[in-house]
């Protein structure tokens, strides 16, 4: 098994909120952790070409720290507060916009 595999890739149900995830870092065993993994984007730039060769060149590592608070602050409300609501609508509004066409629809 490759240091990217997992004996048990699916460890939560699709219905409810993750309990778990796993934390897999290169050069190291995949360790189970508790809790929703933190949101994470990459990026690199898009004129930078990686060499075939070269392991690891995934970019720089960004954490969304706003979609990180919200998830928190949804968790302690019971997803019922107004803000996340007035977010929730504000989402909808700018996925009808033109020229919006890789917004994830729910």
């Amino acid at each position: 098994m490759s240091s990217y595999e997992v004996p048990e890739p699916i460890i939560n149900s699709p219905f409810d909120e993750p309990k778990q995830h796993w934390h897999i870092e290169e050069g190291k065993d995949p360790e189970l952790r508790p809790g929703r993994r933190p949101a994470m984007c990459f990026y690199r730039h898009p004129k930078a070409k990686p060499e075939r060769s070269e392991k690891g060149n995934v970019g720089i590592a960004i954490e969304p720290k706003l979609v990180n608070r919200v998830r928190e602050r949804a968790r302690q409300t019971g997803y019922s507060d107004p803000l996340l609501e007035m977010a929730r609508q504000k989402v909808a509004a700018a996925r009808n916009q033109p020229g919006i066409k890789d917004l994830p629809r729910e």
